[in-house]
């Protein structure tokens, strides 16, 4: 029983000198990091009531480009590092269409994703101005120059209808 003991206070001491040594380590590392440039998104996305959006996009006959987004998904979070931050996406979403974003964290959002069928995310849906067609569902992450071109499709079916 002695033994045992003795082992187990041994495994526990060396262990915590190895947490010890890795933390120092970790933090040396962090330390020679540069700080992470974070950018403004450029896709300026509508607050308030999908209703709301709805109007607007009646009133300028513009296409709803909803954002089905959760805080816990990495792709998602990809999405707001690396394409809503760029500049000409940005421009070219905000000129030709009402962009919306539903959080799913925040289960106000969950009756459009009852009503879409939104099953993964992230999800963006690209909704005729009339709320009632779905021209376009785009599903993971897209570089800004492929969401673009997948929007611009989404437009020409929008003049199609």
């Amino acid at each position: 029983m002695r033994f045992y003991m003795t082992f187990c206070l041994a495994l526990w001491s060396l262990n915590t000198l190895a947490q010890t040594a890795d933390s120092t380590e970790v933090q040396h590392e962090a330390d020679t990091l540069e700080p992470a440039v974070v950018l403004p998104p450029a896709v300026l996305f509508r607050s308030g009531t999908y209703e709301a959006v709805l109007q607007e996009a009646k009133r300028t006959n513009k296409p709803i480009l909803i954002d089905f987004w959760a805080t816990w998904c990495a792709p998602c979070r990809r999405l707001d590092r690396e394409t809503f931050t760029d500049i000409d996406l940005g421009e070219y979403v905000n000129t030709h269409f009402i962009p919306y974003r539903v959080d799913i964290d925040d289960f106000s959002g969950m009756d459009l994703v009852d009503r879409y069928g939104v099953k993964v995310y992230p999800t963006m849906l690209v909704i005729h101005p009339t709320g009632k067609t779905i021209l376009r569902t785009i599903t993971g992450f897209f570089l800004p120059n492929y969401l673009q071109a997948e929007l611009a499709g989404s437009l020409q079916r929008k003049a199609a209808r």
